[in-house]
């Protein structure tokens, strides 16, 4: 059976031991980026261009899958939603790196990194301001999710965060994937296939949208499962 690992912080613990539970790596790179002249955006008007360009820079570097190829008009919405937090790194003006936290009740859920080759080193230290800002405004947990593959560089940088480990498995059957794509689209699901490594569908915002968007993918599962259980 395979499974991937999450990392989610407790954010109820005091700041003085989430710093301590960093890697030390992860407190120096924080360290050094509050020693330059870095500033912090929060300011969503100033950092959507930067974040449509910024995006699709990221996507081609990393080549990633077609999946997470998100239109303009997606990422715009969603930075423009309330449950949308954004962070921006800005490095002599320009801004080099974008993060976006989703916040739902007492939960928050790291969603979208955007970079510049530049920006990249900045991750660390966006992460860490959202944490004490989500702090300061009473959430409970963030997940930071996982890599692409158990003990990858992206699962690792996570895992130096500190936080709780927890394996979510992935179970594979054989069901007809054209017929659970037509769902979906019937139903306004999107966004759900896997990475090109695992294939599949992944669904992981549970904690950022209301139990009635989980229900009607619990539905259209049901539905399948109805059809060729």
């Amino acid at each position: 059976m395979l499974f991937r690992s999450i990392y989610s912080l407790n954010l109820t613990q005091d700041t003085s031991v989430l710093w301590k539970n960093l890697d030390s790596n992860h407190r120096y790179e924080i360290n050094k980026f509050s020693k330059q002249s870095h500033e912090i955006v929060t300011d969503k008007s100033r950092l959507k261009l930067p974040l449509l360009k910024l995006y699709q820079e990221t996507f081609q570097r990393v080549v990633a899958n077609d999946t997470y190829n998100f239109s303009d008009e997606f990422l715009s919405t969603l930075l423009d939603s309330d449950i949308t937090y954004a962070f921006g790194s800005s490095i002599e003006e320009e801004i080099e790196c974008v993060i976006l936290i989703l916040v739902k009740n007492n939960w928050a859920e790291y969603y979208i990194n955007a970079s510049s080759n530049v920006g990249r080193n900045s991750t660390r230290a966006l992460i860490w301001h959202a944490i004490i800002h989500l702090k300061e405004m009473g959430i409970c947990f963030l997940n930071l999710g996982g890599g692409i593959n158990e003990n990858d560089s992206l699962d690792q940088f996570k895992k130096r965060f500190g936080g709780k480990k927890t394996n979510l498995y992935l179970f594979k059957g054989i069901t007809s994937s054209l017929e659970f794509d037509k769902l979906c689209k019937d139903a306004g699901i999107s966004g759900i296939r896997g990475h090109r490594d695992v294939g599949g569908y992944r669904a992981s915002l549970y904690n950022a949208l209301p139990i009635s968007s989980v229900q009607v993918l619990v539905d259209v599962m049901r539905h399948l499962e109805s059809q060729f259980a």
